[in-house]
């Protein structure tokens, strides 16, 4: 049998060829294609810099706007808003204290999100699975139970769960950035987003 010639390496040759192995087998962990964060969306309110905005208002249909937002005072550029936005198409109050499950009871609600910032104006593929209950509802205030995740293929996992309390407001304008996001509107459907 012929012997295989022996494999000559000194030492700096090693370490060079073991880093770039590690880069190479670490690579796609480096930059992002992995799976994200999971992000507890109705929890963020507790950590600094977050503020969280819940309003509602009825115009030809019923909407809730369920929104976090994140900007540090010293920071240039690295604000970002999370939107929920809920379309109920039924008078709210016919679905009180019911379980409405979005993806198919798609003729009592619409449901949208949109994750943008400065870098993220035209918002992201996503999809939006769980449950919604109207808690309690007056003329200026509703109270939403959410247990929802959206998710973004290879991006993060946004959990909304837990109670808000909408306090009435009025419409947003057309052209607001929450209803509209690189000119498509907010109103998608659950099959569109």
């Amino acid at each position: 049998m012929k012997e295989l010639p022996a494999i000559n390496l000194n030492l700096l040759q090693f370490k060079k060829t073991y880093i770039l192995s590690l880069f190479i087998a670490l690579a796609p962990y480096t930059f992002g294609q992995t799976k994200g964060d999971t992000i507890r969306v109705l929890e963020l309110k507790e950590k600094n810099n977050y503020k969280e905005i819940n309003k509602f208002w009825s115009k030809a249909d019923f909407t809730a706007l369920q929104e976090v937002a994140y900007n540090e005072p010293t920071m240039i550029d690295e604000e970002f808003t999370q939107v929920l936005l809920i379309n109920f198409l039924q008078e709210p109050k016919m679905l009180d204290k019911r379980l409405i499950d979005i993806e198919s009871d798609t003729a009592s609600i619409q449901c949208s999100f949109r994750r943008l910032s400065v870098w993220n104006w035209s918002g992201t593929r996503n999809s939006i699975a769980g449950k919604i209950r109207i808690v309690s509802i007056t003329r200026r205030t509703i109270e939403l139970e959410f247990d929802l995740i959206v998710t973004e293929p290879s991006r993060n996992i946004y959990i909304y769960k837990g109670k808000r309390k909408f306090k009435k407001s009025k419409p947003l304008e057309k052209n607001d950035y929450r209803l509209t996001a690189g000119n498509t509107r907010i109103y998608a459907s659950v099959a569109e987003c």
